[in-house]
């Protein structure tokens, strides 16, 4: 089976992540949207993320890219559940030979996600995976 290039958005209750679809999809026309759903706590919504992960590693389509859409929490289990998501992603990225991951956030979890990419960019250093924040958009340049 050959690898199939795949661009994941995982989107929080109340993010802005539909414009990520157009963006990825001008490079890879798999993009798969995990949508944290309405009742969903936020611990749940991580393990179903890190589910769907595991279900695209399985089919050949581990993502090249990824975004992780804040939804404005500041709490601890929104942190706890952004770690886990972002962890899981980075280290798939790092098996399959590297990736992006991007952490957009929206506006009060500004230094959170700051601070969450900046602690992941420092755990995959030295493999083919780099993590960044950020507040907008952004171009995939080669």
């Amino acid at each position: 089976m050959t690898h199939q290039p795949t661009s994941l958005i995982i989107a929080e209750r109340k993010s802005a992540w539909a414009s990520w679809v157009e963006r990825f999809r001008a490079d890879a026309p798999n993009v798969v949207v995990v949508l944290q759903e309405r009742d969903e706590k936020i611990n749940h919504f991580a393990v179903r993320v890190r589910d769907k992960l595991n279900e695209l590693v399985a089919e050949n389509r581990a993502p090249e890219w990824a975004v992780l859409v804040g939804g404005g929490r500041v709490d601890r289990d929104a942190l706890e559940a952004r770690s886990l998501e972002l962890r899981a992603i980075a280290t798939e990225m790092a098996k399959s030979g590297g990736g992006r991951v991007l952490l957009e956030d929206a506006g009060p979890d500004r230094f959170s996600m700051a601070a969450l990419a900046t602690t992941v960019q420092m755990m995959v250093r030295g493999t083919s995976v780099t993590v960044a924040h950020t507040t907008g958009p952004v171009t995939r340049a080669a």
